[in-house]
């Protein structure tokens, strides 16, 4: 029989790290379009407000000089004039306006604002859930593989094979192939038919060598018998 490597937090920590640079990564991205004003602007005093237009003025050169009043991040009422080309604003009207505490007369209204944070927080998204989603299965995967060495069943898994999967990103430059692999297997359910089986990703692990007769144990919850451990095997 192969030797296997019943560790239940077999590659526990390489997938904690994976997820946690999913996550963080994923907040940063939040992080960078929920404070975009502030980066506009340079300083972390900057933000968005919804305020109000209060007056519209023509101006000259068919230019009009919209007064707005906004709350800035302390509360503190602010009003400032900003110059348009065109006359499509109203009073009583509601705009996004972008601020500076401090400085109202760096106050501007920016339709496209919410937007832009929108389209640059969007990014982040992905990556922080399928960093959770690693996160939780991980946790819980462990904690299942802690119960399954003691209350699951054991059977003998069959006719093993090794799935490989190779990349070579630098093999044009002399780099080296960025591989990994897992088990393919058999075992014979309670219905008397064969149901295909197979490992978790080894990583770095060295490939093992097996044939088709080699012998594999898979632990399989009695309570649920599509859910199903097998171990890797050990080079």
């Amino acid at each position: 029989m192969a030797s296997q490597s019943f560790n239940p937090d077999e590659g526990k920590r390489r997938k904690l790290v994976g997820a946690w640079l999913l996550l963080i990564v994923g907040l940063f991205v939040f992080w960078i379009g929920w404070h975009w004003p502030a980066i506009e602007h340079g300083t972390l005093a900057a933000g968005l407000a919804r305020g109000e237009i209060l007056q519209v003025t023509p101006s000259s050169r068919h230019r009009f000089d919209v007064l707005i009043g906004y709350k800035d991040s302390s509360g503190t009422p602010q009003t400032n004039l900003d110059r348009w080309r065109h006359d499509t604003f109203r009073v009583g009207e509601k705009v996004w306006v972008d601020y500076v505490d401090g400085a109202p007369e760096r106050a501007y209204i920016d339709p496209s604002m919410p937007t832009q944070v929108a389209m640059l927080m969007a990014p982040g998204l992905p990556g922080f859930a399928i960093g959770l989603w690693l996160l939780v299965r991980t946790l819980r995967r462990c904690a299942q593989r802690r119960r399954a060495l003691t209350d699951w069943t054991r059977e003998d898994a069959r006719a093993p094979r090794i799935q490989l999967l190779q990349m070579a990103p630098g093999s044009r430059f002399g780099g080296s192939a960025l591989r990994t692999w897992r088990v393919h297997a058999r075992v014979l359910d309670p219905s008397a038919h064969w149901r295909d089986i197979r490992s978790d990703w080894a990583g770095g692990l060295r490939v093992p060598e097996l044939d088709a007769h080699s012998a594999l144990t898979v632990m399989i919850d009695p309570r649920h018998p599509r859910r199903y451990w097998l171990p890797l095997p050990i080079a």
